[in-house]
């Protein structure tokens, strides 16, 4: 893995090497499984088809629809969402039981407004989940996409624009400003997961 850091001082690159966030990874993989459960066909189907679903459909899924869009029964799909809910890392679902954000989207509005150059337009968590959004989209969809991040500094509010595509280049449109921006440049066709969502 090479890690690029981007600041108004210039480019600074630090190589990890691979044996050591492959090792953390599926560490942390393992004990999920341990803690929460194997992800089955069935979970990964339904994770997948949140995901990607979220972004496309711009509003809370509920488990009906996400039953008759996956041709499953309404009960193994509330069991599902269950499951995927308690490992923390995959979807959370409101007091309706809809699931509202699936890593890396979400449809409640947040600071970090992420807008697709096919039009959809939804939010990410934090700005480290709109950074990924592209990336994770693209590898569900199966096609290259790119995104424009409306968020702001933390530091000081200042807005900031980026537009980053699914193979992660960026660019800051806006003016005046030169965001910290970390990038992590990882072969992830070496990962053994599906996605790198199936990795935690």
């Amino acid at each position: 893995m090479q890690n690029t850091l981007m600041t108004g001082l210039g480019r600074f690159i630090i190589n990890v090497p691979p044996f050591l966030w492959e090792k953390q990874l599926y560490k942390a993989k393992d004990k999920f499984e341990q803690e929460f459960g194997y992800m089955s066909k069935e979970h990964r189907l339904v994770h997948h088809f949140v995901v990607s679903e979220l972004a496309i459909h711009g509003k809370p899924l509920a488990p009906e629809y996400i039953a008759e869009r996956l041709e499953m029964a309404v009960d193994v799909v509330i069991v599902l969402l269950d499951n995927l809910e308690k490992r923390k890392t995959y979807l959370y679902r409101n007091e309706d039981k809809n699931v509202v954000w699936a890593y890396p989207v979400t449809v409640e509005k947040t600071p970090h407004r992420v807008s697709f150059d096919s039009g959809e337009q939804l939010y990410a968590a934090c700005a480290v989940d709109a950074i990924a959004t592209p990336f994770v989209q693209g590898r569900l969809r199966e096609k290259e996409l790119s995104v424009v991040v409306n968020t702001e500094c933390a530091h000081c509010s200042q807005p900031i624009e980026i537009e980053i595509s699914s193979n992660l280049d960026f660019k800051v449109k806006s003016t005046g400003c030169e965001p910290m921006v970390f990038v992590p440049s990882v072969d992830l066709l070496k990962l053994k997961d599906d996605s790198i969502i199936d990795g935690f």
